[in-house]
């Protein structure tokens, strides 16, 4: 069983910001199109990555690691953010930031401290699988934000060392405020005095009613890997064409329809369930947000012909898509 990582649902909101489709990116990622529906959407290592890779090719933004780094808003902030921003210092910070760090995703933070410096090195949770690159150096740019934001100051780092040459390499010099080195991590330190300066933001109290929650989480973090999870991204994958029968996704998970079934029925569902479940949901993003016709709709979700399309959003709903579409538009 492989390990699985929280998605945070504040991407929810960072999409939105960016004016990015969060359908259009699951699909690309070949993920589960409902998995922002779900109380607690978690991803493997490789699907985290895979979201991140196709994240980063749907923005197409040169820079975006300086940007998206430095423009994270306090209000999709999580918890755990907050408890860094909480912290008596940088040093506290990165300790809390260090032990929680998988509750963010298949990443971590070890943090070597000593009289002179502050060190903290970011790299994948996972050896068999490496990040991203871009990924590692927008956690650097992260950390470095936080670290102005709660102190209110223009702290510059000791060193910063990139995993790779990178585009945007005077910029990004501008941002730490001195040259940034290329070599085999991603990592950044700190002047002593810096890490123990004083953030603004300190809030003990605060971070005892935060910490039994994060304690909790990173208790639950458990491998699982859902069955479910892995029919609903195949579906996805084959809807459009049609080719979306329990038979065709069976084969395509190398398992018999029977084998199919029994699995997803030890998980409470069935094949034709989830079926019908990612075409209502897809049928809702389609015909309101998307603003495509029913034709285009029924095709899209792999129907041959709009009138079946028609009767099947009917038995879901109760209505049929043209008076679900007038009736969220009024």
């Amino acid at each position: 069983m492989q390990q699985r990582y929280s998605l945070d649902v504040a991407w929810k909101v960072l999409l939105k910001d960016l004016q990015l489709d969060v359908i259009q990116l699951l699909r690309h990622a070949r993920l589960p199109l409902d998995l922002f529906n779900r109380s607690q959407p978690t991803v493997t290592a490789e699907e985290y990555f895979r979201f991140w890779e196709s994240f980063v090719l749907l923005l197409n933004v040169e820079d975006f690691p300086l940007k998206l780094g430095q423009a994270i808003k306090v209000e999709i902030f999580n918890p755990l953010m907050f408890a860094c921003l909480c912290s008596q210092n940088l040093n506290v910070a990165l300790l809390r930031f260090s032990r929680y760090k998988l509750l963010l995703g298949p990443l971590r933070l070890k943090i070597d401290i000593d009289e002179t410096y502050t060190l903290a090195t970011f790299t994948g949770s996972e050896t068999s699988i490496s990040p991203p690159t871009s990924l590692l150096i927008t956690e650097v740019i992260f950390l470095m934000h936080l670290t102005r934001l709660a102190t209110r100051k223009h702290i510059v780092p000791a060193s910063v060392t990139l995993p790779e040459t990178i585009s945007f390499h005077e910029e990004a010099e501008a941002f730490f405020g001195i040259p940034v080195d290329i070599g085999d991590c991603a990592a950044i330190s700190f002047h002593a005095k810096d890490a123990e300066t004083e953030f603004l933001t300190a809030n003990e109290s605060f971070w005892d009613v935060l910490e039994p929650s994060l304690k909790l989480r990173l208790a639950e973090l458990v491998k699982d890997s859902s069955y479910t999870s892995h029919v609903r991204a195949s579906i996805a994958q084959n809807l459009a064409s049609g080719q979306c029968t329990i038979a065709n996704i069976a084969h395509q998970l190398a398992v018999s329809p029977r084998t199919l079934q029994r699995k997803l029925s030890v998980e409470g569902t069935n094949f034709q369930a989830e079926l019908n479940h990612l075409r209502l949901e897809l049928a809702r993003h389609y015909l309101m947000e998307m603003q495509q016709s029913i034709i285009e709709t029924a095709f899209l979700l792999g129907y041959d012909e709009p009138n079946s399309f028609s009767r099947a959003f009917q038995s879901w709903t109760g209505k049929t898509p043209d008076q679900f579409r007038k009736n969220r538009e009024s």
